[in-house]
């Protein structure tokens, strides 16, 4: 890893980036990205902005290595949409790639914010990150339509990508306000298990309702 000038970083370079990075995150999730500042993030750590410097470019470049360590972490939803989507351990598995999204965004909810808006502003960084994760998810998901296609389960007309893409946006929305919901009576179990019984029926073409499995949230 190297700073601005192509320098390779030491022990206690590599120690100062982590550092500003860990100030970046904090302030994001303090005070959003409209107040995110060099200054902000330099003073946090009583650092000067020279030194933020020569690590990034700007504040941006912060959040993009950011969004670059969350979306490292998504394979293990990749392992989740490749397991098995028929009978009861179709409908588990949907819970588990959903309540994924939600412990995702749970945690990472303000970076996944930031880098959302600024790909909706046109940064190609941001805008690239995004459509590679998910485009990872949306393609895996696509595939297991298909196969439910072949064997007749889900009506032919449906475009499997075009069902994938459509679940997938649907995840990553409520996944970062399904809080918003709970003054409907909605908790974080009610928001896993309707979305899992939604991507089951898309993914198999059949109800949920026969593999229930007792897995009910409560009122």
């Amino acid at each position: 890893m190297c700073d601005q000038s192509g320098r390779i970083l030491g022990p206690r370079a590599l120690s100062t980036r982590r550092r500003l990075l860990e100030a970046t995150e904090a302030l994001l999730k303090e005070k959003g990205l409209a107040a995110l500042s060099v200054v902000e993030i330099a003073r946090s750590i009583e650092t000067s902005p020279a030194t933020f410097y020569q690590y990034f470019a700007d504040s941006l470049e912060a959040v993009l290595v950011l969004v670059q360590q969350v979306e490292a972490g998504m394979p293990q939803i990749f392992a989740m949409i490749d397991g098995p989507w028929q009978a009861e351990a179709g409908l588990q598995t949907a819970r588990k790639v959903v309540r994924s999204f939600a412990i995702h965004w749970d945690e990472y909810g303000h970076i996944l914010q930031a880098r959302d808006y600024l790909a909706e502003r046109g940064d190609r960084r941001f805008a690239d990150l995004r459509e590679s994760s998910l485009g990872d998810i949306v393609a895996r998901l696509a595939a297991r339509l298909e196969e439910s296609k072949k064997r007749g389960a889900v009506d032919p007309e449906i475009h499997a990508m075009t069902a994938a893409a459509g679940m997938v946006a649907i995840l990553e929305r409520l996944g970062g306000q399904y809080a918003r919901l709970s003054g409907f009576g909605a908790t974080q179990e009610h928001f896993v298990e309707t979305c899992a019984r939604i991507l089951y029926q898309v993914v198999n073409g059949e109800c949920a309702r026969a593999h229930a499995g007792g897995n009910e949230p409560g009122p």
